[in-house]
């Protein structure tokens, strides 16, 4: 079930409920952010009913079990709250990680496990990663090859477009190129994409434009979306919060993927080859 349509499946299935189901939903539907807190056994006496009322109830609109339930509940909510931060200027350092929050909640409408698992099967298959970026972008590829090469992957990566365009002039076939730009346009980026492809070179890009030329010469593609930009005004400095988390997340599941295990095959709607969305 998408997050944020909980509560409202709940309503509408309310009247269709037997009275004592009815009592739990009630409750959810009164005081979800009490309910997130609650056990099951705890929330069945709040509600007045016995423990397997609040299971049937959870079954019927289509959980598998409590805790699933309850997770898209506090993820509902959570993302009530981000949202409604993200319409006003962040006047705290809490306004702010809000954002950084409700950026990130975004992304995940894009990503899921099997893309993941896919993106970081090319990954660890390859002989070398060569990351390309430019401008803003170049600690990004930095950060990423240090914690690939961590991790036991080689990575390289060079501040200097000429340094690795000559990298993938003497690339091996089996080598992948992680190309790294906001828009999916920059000039060295691209052309580096490009001349990687010519050698037959695969490609996995991070950027937040899927229509990009990046994304349209890319083999897979993890999409960055930036979100609302926090730091606003003339000359600003560009925030490289969602790339960093991407880095976090190929990281993540490099060290993780076997918990995983089975996933990478049911390629889910954020998956995309060739630089297409499924």
């Amino acid at each position: 079930m998408r997050d944020g349509a909980v509560l409202e499946t709940i309503r509408r299935s309310l009247e269709q409920m037997p009275s004592s189901e009815k009592k739990v939903a009630r409750f959810l539907l009164e005081k979800p952010a009490d309910a997130v807190l609650m056990n099951v056994s705890e929330l069945a006496a709040a509600s007045g009913v016995s423990d397997a009322t609040v299971v049937r109830m959870c079954k019927r609109t289509k959980f598998s079990g409590y805790y699933q339930m309850i997770i898209h509940i506090s993820n509902e909510l959570g993302r009530s709250v981000l949202n409604r931060q993200k319409q006003r200027r962040p006047d705290s350092v809490r306004g702010i990680l809000e954002i950084i929050a409700a950026n990130a909640m975004d992304m995940a409408e894009s990503l899921d496990v099997p893309l993941m698992l896919s993106c970081v099967g090319m990954i660890k298959s390859a002989r070398t990663v060569h990351a390309v970026a430019s401008g803003n972008t170049s600690p990004i590829a930095m950060d990423i090859c240090y914690r690939l090469s961590r991790c036991g992957v080689r990575a390289t990566y060079f501040s200097t477009p000429e340094y690795y365009v000559n990298n993938i002039l003497q690339a091996d076939s089996n080598d992948l190129v992680l190309a790294i730009s906001r828009t999916g346009s920059t000039g060295h980026v691209v052309t580096a994409v490009e001349l990687a492809r010519e050698k037959g070179l695969r490609c996995l890009a991070v950027t937040s434009d899927n229509n990009s030329r990046l994304a349209r010469l890319a083999d897979m593609v993890l999409p960055a979306a930036p979100g609302v930009d926090y730091l606003q005004g003339d000359h600003s400095p560009t925030s490289h919060t969602a790339e960093m988390i991407m880095n976090d997340l190929i990281i993540f599941f490099i060290q993780n993927s076997e918990q995983f295990s089975g996933r990478a095959s049911d390629a889910g709607p954020a998956l995309l080859k060739g630089g297409q969305i499924g």
